[in-house]
């Protein structure tokens, strides 16, 4: 595997999923745990990231689509990685256009599911908090309006 570019490969998978493509975040984040020690299977599933965006070349992301202010989705699984932490992962929108993504393992070990949801709401709060701040006047007190959140209820693959 030394002479495989499988970390030019995961390189260039990293510049596109966080440049343009906000669908390949989890994939990438987990493929990219092996770059020291890849193997076959790895070098595999990258060439199957690289087959997907060539397939989805034609996805597009609209900007400004709804009225809806600012959205959060999140998502996080529970200890489903060999190290036994959780996987994080949210979308934050305004007016329908991605604004923030994060996609990370939890920095500590979730004892449950409902812990690491618990974990990763928190994160998207201060995420959604300084965005409020961001988008208001440096004087001017920040709006109280509400905030959707939308989470998954299943187990992310």
């Amino acid at each position: 595997m030394r002479d495989v570019p499988y970390q030019q490969a995961i390189g260039s998978l990293m510049y596109v999923a966080t440049s343009t493509r906000p669908d390949i975040p989890f994939t990438v984040a987990t493929l990219s745990q092996f770059m020291r020690n890849s193997g076959k299977v790895h070098l595999e599933a990258s060439k199957w990231a690289l087959c997907y965006l060539k397939a989805t070349d034609n996805f597009e992301l609209t900007l400004g689509s709804t009225d809806a202010g600012i959205e959060a989705f999140v998502d996080a699984d529970w200890a489903s990685q060999p190290h036994r932490h959780s996987m994080s992962r949210y979308m934050v929108l305004l007016s329908g256009g991605p604004v923030s993504l994060s996609v990370q393992k939890q920095p500590i070990i979730a004892l449950s599911m409902e812990e690491a949801e618990y974990i990763v709401l928190t994160s998207v709060a201060r995420e959604v908090l300084y965005l409020q701040l961001l988008l208001t006047e440096p004087y001017e007190p920040p709006s109280h309006n509400s905030i959707s959140v939308h989470w998954e209820v299943s187990v992310m693959h």
